[in-house]
């Protein structure tokens, strides 16, 4: 199954007019929420404790995050550039994965949003995962192409069953401290990071096959199929031929679509 796509000539004010709409529905609702939390405290000090509390991360208080054990351990002066860099991720991102996604893929697009928010933001916790790994049987076709699946759903289980194990060994037992608890935590972000990696990876390529279908194309435009270097070596000790004369020679398998459509 091969997509067919038609040229379109997109055009930059068609572009930066949509962007204009939803930066437009975006402020104005915002403006909206802090205005009827005003009526209603007869305050702006929550701005503080709730915005400020997110972003400046006073509470150090440990949890599944990046957060806590690195600013503990960091000298006073180096605080406001490291709380920049760390922020920073959870905005990062979202430019290049709406460039690429906005358009055809808003649903995958609002996936991986939740996926980089709930690893990067300062106070994680499971709820933040387990809302957007609820959301992974809609893309139960990309699962022939992950590629780490079996190591990150091991690693994730792993994680979950040390982290109350280390929690009483450290503050009940006292036989641990605070870096076998950050370890761990270091160690279950990484798996999700690899897990959304893995997913955009795997979703990437589908659409590249259903673009250019499941083989890859020489110069004349007949198909190529990828072989192993050793193959082409045996095969070239054995039959005293070039490598690309033998690649030529390769059968083509027979395709499988399967989780393409």
């Amino acid at each position: 199954m091969q997509r067919q796509y038609i040229p379109v000539n997109y055009r930059w004010a068609s572009f930066w007019w949509f962007v204009a709409q939803y930066l437009f529905i975006y402020l104005g609702s915002l403006f909206v929420i802090i205005c009827l939390s005003f009526f209603l405290l007869g305050s702006w000090d929550y701005i503080s404790s709730v915005y400020g509390f997110i972003l400046s991360v006073p509470d150090l208080t440990p949890n599944i995050g990046l957060f806590w054990y690195f600013f503990a351990e960091m000298f006073e002066h180096f605080r406001l550039f490291f709380l920049c860099v760390f922020q920073i991720n959870v905005f990062f991102y979202t430019i290049p994965l709406s460039i690429k996604l906005s358009k055809e893929h808003p649903v995958f697009l609002m996936f991986m949003q939740l996926a980089v928010m709930s690893i990067f933001k300062s106070y994680p916790t499971v709820g933040d995962m387990a809302l957007y790994l609820s959301l992974l049987p809609l893309w139960s076709h990309l699962h022939r192409f992950l590629r780490n699946i079996f190591l990150v759903t091991c690693v994730l289980i792993a994680c979950s069953a040390l982290f109350p194990v280390l929690w009483h060994l450290w503050i009940y037992a006292g036989s641990a401290n605070s870096n076998f608890y950050y370890a761990i935590t270091l160690l279950f972000n990484v798996a999700q990071i690899l897990l959304v990696s893995d997913y955009f990876y795997a979703f990437l390529r589908r659409e590249h096959h259903l673009t250019y279908g499941l083989y890859l194309k020489k110069k004349d435009g007949s198909e190529a199929t990828l072989i192993h270097t050793e193959d082409i070596n045996t095969m070239r000790r054995v039959m005293g031929a070039a490598p690309d004369e033998l690649a030529s020679t390769v059968t083509r398998p027979e395709p499988n679509p399967d989780g393409l459509g």
